[in-house]
């Protein structure tokens, strides 16, 4: 059985809310920022522990359905990439630990690209919040550097 695409109407960043559809056209005629679209691509089954993830590949659109950039303070999202299965270091008790990811390539004020994974838009949208509070790369990881010191 193959999984249909699901539309997410995101009503509000902050908090986080979507309210879901199965069809595009029933979740245009409701009032919301933009849509996630989320679209199933395969199921991946770990070869150690035989987990099964699903792996999903995202996009944004407009209220006509076209891929929509996102924009918070000249920091932009330009593009999302397609899903996949990654390892993402380990737990406090030393297991590996595994999910699925979508690589976002976001554009600060400079142009200065990067990629950056998420798990899920919800977490893309927080550190997207994160990120527009400074006017660059460059300043993002002077404050997370600093903020590295001070955590030792």
């Amino acid at each position: 059985m193959t999984k249909k695409t699901i539309y997410q109407a995101v009503t509000s960043l902050e908090p986080f809310l979507i309210s879901e559809y199965l069809d595009f056209g029933k979740a245009a005629k409701n009032p919301c920022l933009f849509f996630i679209e989320k679209k199933f691509s395969r199921t991946h089954t770990t070869s150690y522990s035989g987990n099964k993830y699903d792996i999903f590949d995202y996009r944004f659109l407009n209220k006509e359905g076209d891929e929509y950039i996102l924009k918070n303070n000249d920091w932009t999202v330009e593009e999302i990439g397609k899903g996949f299965f990654d390892g993402q270091g380990e737990n406090m008790f030393g297991i590996s630990t595994w999910s699925d990811w979508n690589k976002y390539l976001i554009s600060d004020p400079n142009g200065e690209l990067r990629n950056v994974g998420f798990s899920l838009p919800k977490l893309a949208f927080k550190h997207f919040n994160k990120f527009s509070e400074f006017g660059s790369w460059q300043e993002y990881d002077i404050h997370n550097q600093i903020d590295n010191i001070l955590d030792k």
